[in-house]
């Protein structure tokens, strides 16, 4: 509340930006609540000003300036710019490294956002030896700090996720939960839904999904409560629920979440965001298993279409949305259309360079069943073989996954 009225007494009676401090920090502090309330053009904006006011004074500290590009950088990587992102947040870390050391705790946050940088890029490598640096500085946290810590938990927990470590990721949640709970007893705090709804994919990954439904439940009301309903972070975890009804065979209700989230996401991004391709490559596969294979093929060009312009930093989404038509018309006896697409999507899965175990294993996989139709049986052999190797390791042995390869 305050930080917006300091930001317009800054406008009215420092025109002449003579104090500069006050200025700067007025701006980044409200570009943080743009920041959470999913404002991130107008996040951005305030954010520059903030660089420019900092490019023009000689009596600025270089922190400051570290502060402005390690938030302009989180905000970056939400608009989905990933060079900028990159750049600013390693330009932050440099500076506290400079400044701090090596293992100062002020250094954790660029490096915690670079590592969320690489989560999105599916660098996930990269993304768990930022995030192991990032918790190790902030264990040491106490009181309320200990939040960024519980924050730097679920980060790493939800890329142990999705490199098949499923017992570690567990772990660590519940670790952040309990911190959680510590400092704010049963009311919680809108963050714990980042835990419960990671928890709630890892049971989903081992098919327990019973026990998934109430902690999406906990995850979506913990979050409304403290944005409202109409936030992106809400429509991920409505993108969950959907996904949930859908391996649950509930196509009806799936269906239904899934356009909740489009609508919440259309409204926080526009037209054409990865976000958004995601939901529709997801619908696409509900109207597939619904038989309402027209709905399910203009669906997923429509994500392709988006994902083709994201393609540099998210090249497993693509070869997802690709691997995806393809299969949809391999199912249809379609061969000569499933062929271009399942080859492209291969490309990329095969590129040593790329980062989703998860991906490669079902692309891969559907080049196997393409070679089987066709009657190409070692070549189809292979790729089998191949297939239920990587998803072992994507998904881990006890996944449901697995038990398909295995099946095929």
């Amino acid at each position: 509340v305050l930080n917006p009225r300091i930001l317009a007494l800054c406008k009215t009676f420092d025109p002449k930006n003579q104090f500069i401090e006050l200025h700067v920090t007025a701006l980044d502090r409200v570009a943080e609540l743009e920041y959470f309330l999913a404002h991130h053009r107008q996040a951005e904006a305030l954010l520059k000003e903030a660089l420019n006011l900092l490019a023009s004074s000689k009596i600025m500290h270089p922190i400051d300036e570290s502060i402005v590009q390690n938030d302009l950088g989180a905000v970056y990587c939400e608009l989905e710019n990933y060079d900028e992102s990159e750049k600013l947040l390693n330009k932050a870390i440099a500076t506290d490294k400079k400044l701090f050391g090596d293992n100062n705790l002020i250094i954790a946050s660029p490096i915690n956002n670079l590592a969320k940088l690489k989560t999105k890029m599916g660098k996930l490598a990269e993304a768990q030896k930022l995030l192991e640096n990032a918790c190790s500085m902030r264990k040491s946290d106490v009181g309320l700090q200990a939040l960024s810590y519980a924050r730097s938990l679920c980060d790493l927990a939800e890329v142990l996720r999705l490199e098949g470590e499923f017992d570690r990721a567990e772990k660590l949640l519940n670790e952040a939960l309990a911190i959680f709970k510590k400092q704010f007893g049963e009311q919680l705090h809108p963050d714990a839904a980042t835990a419960y709804n990671n928890l709630a994919m890892i049971k989903i990954d081992r098919a327990q999904l019973a026990d998934a439904e109430p902690l999406l439940k906990q995850a979506l009301a913990l979050k409304q409560k403290g944005v409202g309903l109409n936030h992106p972070d809400c429509a991920v975890i409505l993108n969950n629920q959907a996904y949930l009804a859908e391996q649950k065979q509930d196509f009806v209700t799936a269906e239904k979440l899934y356009l909740q989230a489009q609508q919440i996401t259309l409204g926080s991004f526009g037209k054409e965001h990865p976000a958004l391709a995601s939901i529709y490559n997801n619908r696409a596969l509900v109207a597939e298993s619904s038989n309402k294979i027209a709905d399910a093929e203009k669906l997923q060009l429509q994500s392709i279409a988006i994902r083709r312009k994201f393609a540099r930093g998210r090249a497993a989404d693509l070869a997802s949305s690709l691997n995806n038509l393809g299969e949809l018309y391999l199912a249809q006896g379609r061969y000569a259309k499933a062929a271009p697409l399942l080859d492209e999507a291969k490309v990329l899965v095969d590129k040593p360079a790329f980062p989703n175990k998860r991906t490669r294993a079902t692309v891969i996989g559907n080049s196997a069943l393409l070679a089987d139709r066709k009657q190409e049986y070692p070549k189809a052999e292979a790729a089998y073989k191949q297939a239920i190797q990587i998803t072992g390791e994507a998904y881990g042995k006890e996944s449901l996954e697995y038990a398909r390869a295995l099946s095929n």
